[in-house]
């Protein structure tokens, strides 16, 4: 965390105690989790209030006032230090000078305390003191401190709970986030597993990326914020009717989006064999495959070639072993082709420094994607649909009926084909590749109001494909969106 931040970035240890108790065998219980908290100088900063313990309570709210019976602890009206001006002065014949200290407010403001009752005059010799009325430190609750005991996880019969081992449950995610950002702020988590940050940011009126390697979580985070979305949809939509989109400072936050979309960025999800993959590559650029070299993979006239692994970009992990295999071959004096599905910037700054020193194996980087004259060893075929639109009946009966012909994924296609080996892959129902579809019937051209929502529960269930609604008015565009088992989404305008 300080190399990615930096250690003069840190702010905060936070302790979560997540249980109240647990039982771990030769050891104490392990009943909290650890956060920490980095940001810069000038952060947003919004202190955050938790419920006062109730051994607090009766601890401190220890007095009766006679006259309403309210409870009230006391607190001090003096502060250490010598002050000139308004809280150096006297008081009702009290001197705060005399005692080393000043008024923690104006004389003014001690006059009008004293006449609406709330100050503490002791029945003996002693200074006064400010009454802490017990009733409203309730209503204000205290200011969250650096141990949270008061955010309890995910129970079993919880409707937050989704199967992940790691999820964490929204009011603490809400803390964290309410108390870094403002609304309309952005959020960025890029392990989004479940959804909970991108959940709690769009109920928070903040705006949210989402990162994840493994399609199923991107699924469930879209299934989430599908609901998330509807009902804020629907509540706005009651609100408006009702003439309530009014402000007051209860409102809620109003939904910086209402709609969203999944992109594809990287092709890190082929799942094939590495030795598979290094065939591929070596057909696909010419290389003549070395078997008996325990760490090259082939040759292409004077290059020694090395094939990274497919699933993740080139990093400078992989090429300080690269050089390490180098310093154990003093001998070998050609240069070196490193061949990958994608280089961070630091691989390439490395690389970039390393070449520069002029060393007898020099290296030369080809991307399979990107690559001028290698590249090209994906192609991304894109997602195709076939749909209509219609309008059915006259009036306020009329209905609008979208029927799906037909959908083709090439991406679904091409994975099964390498799971079936030599047998070419065959999908009987195209709505076994579809994950969701979404009804927008009367689209701007900007944003994407769901106004029908497709999303099969269980995994077995398929999509109906045919749907009616009320007819929006005629002239008006219909977005069909549909997003497939990979989270690849594809987007038609319909005319009915």
């Amino acid at each position: 965390m300080d190399e990615v931040f930096g250690p003069d970035n840190f702010v905060n240890e936070i302790v979560w105690q997540r249980v109240s108790a647990h039982s771990d065998a030769g050891r104490f219980g392990i009943i909290h989790d650890t956060i920490y908290y980095y940001g810069p100088a000038g952060r947003t900063w919004n202190p955050q209030r938790t419920e006062l313990n109730q051994k607090y309570l009766e601890q401190f709210f220890d007095q009766v006032e006679e006259s309403s019976g309210r409870k009230y602890s006391r607190s001090d009206l003096m502060a250490s230090g010598l002050r000139n001006g308004e809280t150096g002065k006297s008081w009702r014949g009290i001197n705060p000078g005399e005692r080393g200290n000043h008024w923690k407010v104006a004389v003014s403001t001690l006059e009008q305390w004293d006449a609406e009752g709330r100050i503490h005059w002791p029945k003996t010799a002693g200074v006064p003191r400010l009454k802490r009325y017990l009733d409203e430190a309730v209503a204000q609750g205290g200011t969250a401190q650096d141990i949270w005991t008061d955010l309890r996880p995910i129970h079993n019969q919880s409707q937050e709970l989704l199967g992940y081992p790691t999820q964490k449950p929204e009011n603490l995610i809400e803390r964290i986030i309410a108390s870094s950002t403002n609304p309309g702020d952005l959020v960025l988590d890029c392990f989004i597993g479940s959804g909970t940050t991108a959940a709690v940011a769009q109920k928070l009126g903040r705006r949210w990326i989402g990162c994840d390697i493994n399609k199923g979580a991107i699924q469930t985070t879209a299934k989430r914020l599908q609901g998330v979305m509807r009902e804020q949809a629907q509540a706005l939509a009651a609100a408006n009717s009702q003439g309530e989109l009014v402000a007051r400072d209860d409102a809620p936050t109003a939904p910086c989006q209402l709609s969203f979309s999944t992109w594809r960025v990287n092709d890190y999800d082929l799942h094939i064999q590495h030795n598979e993959a290094v065939e591929l590559a070596c057909q696909h650029l010419g290389l003549t495959r070395t078997r008996t070299d325990p760490y090259f993979d082939g040759t292409r006239a004077s290059l020694l070639a090395k094939i990274i692994p497919l699933n993740h970009p080139l990093t400078p992990l992989d090429l300080e072993a690269l050089r390490t295999e180098l310093k154990n071959r003093p001998e070998e004096e050609r240069d070196i082709l490193v061949v990958s599905l994608g280089q961070e910037h630091k691989a390439r700054e490395w690389v970039a420094q390393y070449n520069h020193n002029r060393p007898v194996n020099k290296i030369h980087l080809t991307e399979l994607r990107t690559d001028r004259k290698a590249g090209g060893f994906i192609k991304h075929e894109p997602m195709s649909v076939q749909a209509h639109a219609r309008r059915e009946g006259q009036g306020a009966d009329a209905r609008l009926v979208v029927q799906i012909d037909d959908v083709v994924s090439p991406s679904i296609i091409a994975r099964l084909d390498l799971q079936e080996g030599i047998f070419r892959a065959s999908i009987p129902d195209w709505r076994a590749v579809v994950d969701c579809v979404l009804i927008d019937a009367q689209h701007d051209g900007e944003v994407f109001n769901v106004a029908l929502a497709d999303v099969p529960t269980r995994k077995q269930d398929l999509v109906a494909g045919r749907y009616e609604l009320p007819a929006p008015p005629t002239g008006a565009t219909v977005a069909l969106k549909i997003i497939d088992m990979l989270g690849e989404e594809c987007v038609l305008r319909l005319q009915p």
